[in-house]
C-alpha cells in the first residue's frame, strides 16, 4: 500500500486521491478479511480509535449503504466494555485493582543497556514507589516480566 501511494503521488496524483484510496483499501480489507461470511446490517456501531477518522467512516458507509454511527467515546469502548465484564464476573470478591490510586502514587522510568549477550537489548524500567513494577524491551526475555 505505501509504494503504490508514493507511486501515485510520483505521478502527480493529488494527496487526498491517494489518501481516500488508501481508505477505500482499509476498509476493503477489513470487510474481506475480518467481516468475511458475516451479514452486516444496521444499526452499524463504529468502535476504536480509528473511528475518530471521519475518512475512515465516510468510506465504511459508501462500502456499506448505510450510516455508521460513532459514538462520542468510541476510542474507550474496548475498555469500558471489559471493565463491565470483569466487574459483573467478579461476583463482590475482592480485587488488587487500585483504581485512582495509582495515579497518586510515584512512577519513574529509567533507560538500561543490558550486555548479558549480543542483543545488547535495551530495557525500559517502570518504578512505582521505588519497587519495579516491569522491564520490557528485553529481545532474548531474559530481563522481560
Amino acid at each position: 500500500c505505501q509504494s503504490a501511494a508514493v507511486s501515485q503521488l510520483s505521478k502527480g496524483r493529488p494527496t487526498s486521491d491517494i489518501l481516500k484510496g488508501v481508505c477505500e483499501a482499509l476498509v476493503g480489507n477489513y470487510l474481506a478479511v475480518l467481516a468475511k461470511g458475516k451479514k452486516l446490517v444496521p444499526p452499524i456501531v463504529f468502535q476504536g480509535a480509528v473511528a475518530q477518522n471521519q475518512a475512515i467512516v465516510k468510506c465504511f458507509e459508501d462500502a456499506l449503504g448505510y450510516q455508521v454511527l460513532v459514538p462520542p467515546d468510541c476510542a474507550y469502548m474496548g475498555a469500558i466494555g471489559i471493565a463491565v465484564l470483569i466487574k459483573e464476573n467478579m461476583n463482590g470478591r475482592a480485587t488488587k485493582f487500585r483504581g485512582d490510586a495509582i495515579l497518586e502514587s510515584n512512577h519513574r522510568t529509567e533507560i538500561a543497556h543490558c550486555q548479558d549477550c549480543e542483543n545488547n537489548c535495551e530495557l525500559l524500567k517502570l518504578y512505582c514507589d521505588g519497587q519495579l513494577l516491569s522491564v520490557s524491551g528485553s529481545r532474548c526475555e531474559k530481563h522481560n516480566r
